[in-house]
């Protein structure tokens, strides 16, 4: 150390010191490749090391070689190439000439049987009409030609075009034999499938509509109502009624109303309502798609299925979420369904056509039976008096189709409205009073029931439509939050209330970020969204392979597999 310290104040430099006391440590110690690194670059060093590695190489190769066996008496060197004598040229064999076959007599065949038969080809030929002789030949296709066609194409798709041709040329042969008369083939499942026209069944809680695929608009729209005569009565009133129909006679029938919150409570009344509104449509068909709730029950499906084989009489159905198909009608396949009906209001997430379970949202207080119970309050104030509590629902119901209305701005101008009530849901006192003048303050109040649900009820808990939306969108995954904010569709009728859209785009933006886009949109039929989109989804030739057929339904394990199979994921 004390000599390593001079060192270091004579040379004046931390690093010559090091060095220098290194070289000496290792004369020291005898360590001569610690001397050989110092003073040389970094490839000095390398190369160095390599050429050490190649000259210890050849020398184990040198080692490892076996010394040249010297050349023994028994076998004398060979001669250079240039000293041996070179080998002769192999001997070719003679050509060998063609054994020409002996020269054959000819055959004399009989000339009478030769005659004979060109006589009979005449004959034949006569026979045939005109015009099939100087027809040319039919002759087979080339095989080098398919072959150049399979390679152009490329096999695959080779295969796939000459299959589709065939399957084109069997159709038309079909439809040939159909027009013409010819029943004696029974037609296969993909030629049901493909001439058969589907009909549309959108059973709701307030009104069944149905139809045929491809339509835009229901062609018969009943309200969901079956009516049962009574005992009582005589027998010149009709066994059934239906609709605003059975409405009207409520005093001669029972009245029952067979789906309450997208849910069927009355199977055998849903029959008879279903076969009225599917036979009232023009068209006839053997197939049928029915729309249903969100979460609906697998035991419910396959009972539904067995209706439309069993009592409805069809041959193939399928069942699709109302939801999911309201939302493909309108051309998307992600996005947030806000269905606001009668009974309840859903919030069903939907990614890439399928609906998210977990995150669907079901708030029975935000239906529009609460905007008719507050109507029927308001209009309680004003000194009326109703036959029922369902003349009240009743009553309540024409004034919020006629006043109601949501609040964009608390600071927007509203007029008055003056409400026409039904003078026959009126008791005897206020049947005078059926024009009512309801104020901008009652109107908006109304309408507010669907945000603010305490405004109608001051129990119920519900956070209100926006918070719905917020909370179903907040449980789907984070990564498609963007895309389900981007795509909110209020559908059902509910949604018709003038400003609902615009008052729910407004309170989702208020708790979002700047950067979040929240886009509703809202048709103008979109009380029939889910009729329209499980038309145009039934009218699709992809959707040939989604029909559960008679057959499938008549075991149960395979009626089972083949409804998860086309399950909606809700």
């Amino acid at each position: 150390e004390e000599e390593k310290k001079r060192m270091e104040e004579e040379s004046g430099g931390k690093k010559k010191v090091a060095r220098a006391f290194r070289k000496r440590m290792a004369r020291a110690t005898g360590l001569r490749h610690v001397l050989d690194g110092f003073g040389r670059s970094r490839s000095e060093k390398r190369q160095s090391r390599k050429a050490s590695e190649k000259a210890e190489m050849d020398a184990l190769m040198r080692a490892a070689k076996p010394p040249p066996r010297p050349p023994s008496e028994a076998e004398p060197a060979q001669a250079p190439a240039s000293t041996r004598p070179s080998r002769p040229p192999p001997i070719q064999p003679p050509p060998i000439q063609p054994v020409q076959p002996p020269p054959v007599a000819p055959v004399l065949q009989p000339v009478e049987p030769v005659v004979r038969a060109e006589e009979e080809a005449k004959k034949k030929d006569e026979a045939l009409p005109s015009g099939i002789i100087d027809a040319e030949p039919v002759t087979e296709p080339v095989v080098a030609e398919i072959v150049e066609e399979f390679e152009d194409k490329g096999y695959e798709k080779a295969y796939e075009d000459k299959s589709a041709e065939k399957m084109a040329v069997e159709s038309a042969e079909a439809r040939k034999r159909k027009a013409e008369g010819d029943v004696a083939g029974e037609p296969s499942y993909e030629e049901k499938i493909e001439d058969a026209i589907a009909l549309v069944l959108d059973p709701g809680s307030h009104t069944t509509r149905a139809g045929a695929a491809g339509a835009e608009d229901p062609e018969v729209e009943v309200l969901s109502v079956a009516g049962r005569r009574k005992a009582t009565m005589d027998g010149g009133l009709p066994e059934e009624s239906f609709g605003a129909d059975a409405e009207r006679a409520s005093t001669a029938y029972d009245l029952v109303r067979p789906v309450e919150s997208s849910s069927v409570v009355d199977w055998d009344a849903a029959e008879r309502l279903w076969r009225h509104a599917l036979y009232s449509v023009e068209q006839k068909s053997d197939k049928v798609i029915v729309t249903t709730g969100v979460l609906c029950a697998k035991a419910t499906l396959e009972r539904l299925t067995h209706m439309c084989f069993e009592q409805l009489g069809f041959e193939f159905a399928h069942c699709g979420v109302a939801a999911v198909l309201a939302l493909f009608g309108a051309g998307f396949t992600t996005g947030v369904v806000v269905d606001c009906g009668l009974d309840s209001s859903r919030v069903v997430p939907v990614y890439d056509g399928f609906a998210l379970p977990h995150a669907i949202e079901v708030d029975p207080a935000l239906g529009g039976a609460s905007v008719d119970l507050k109507a029927a309050r308001l209009l309680e104030t004003k000194g009326l008096a109703f036959r029922s509590s369902k003349a009240a629902k009743i009553a309540g119901e024409a004034c919020k189709l006629q006043a109601a209305i949501v609040a964009v701005d608390p600071d927007d101008f509203v007029e008055p409205a003056h409400v026409k009530l039904p003078v026959r849901q009126l008791a005897a006192g206020s049947r005078d009073k059926d024009l009512v003048e309801i104020s901008p303050a009652e109107r908006l109040e109304m309408g507010e029931c669907v945000f603010v649900p305490q405004v109608a009820n001051r129990s119920t808990e519900s956070p209100g439509l926006a918070d719905r939306v917020r909370a179903a969108v907040t449980k789907a995954p984070i990564d498609i939050r963007r895309e389900l904010y981007a795509g909110i569709m209020c559908v059902g009728g509910t949604s018709l209330l003038p400003g609902l859209p615009d008052r729910l785009e407004k309170d989702l933006k208020l708790n979002l970020a700047d950067n979040v886009h929240v886009a509703v949109s809202a048709f103008e039929n979109r009380h029939h969204a889910a009729f329209a989109g499980a038309a145009m989804v039934a009218s699709l030739p992809d959707f040939a392979n989604s029909w559960v057929s008679r057959d499938d339904a008549s075991d149960s394990a395979s009626l089972g597999i083949r409804l998860d199979q086309l399950s909606y994921n809700c």
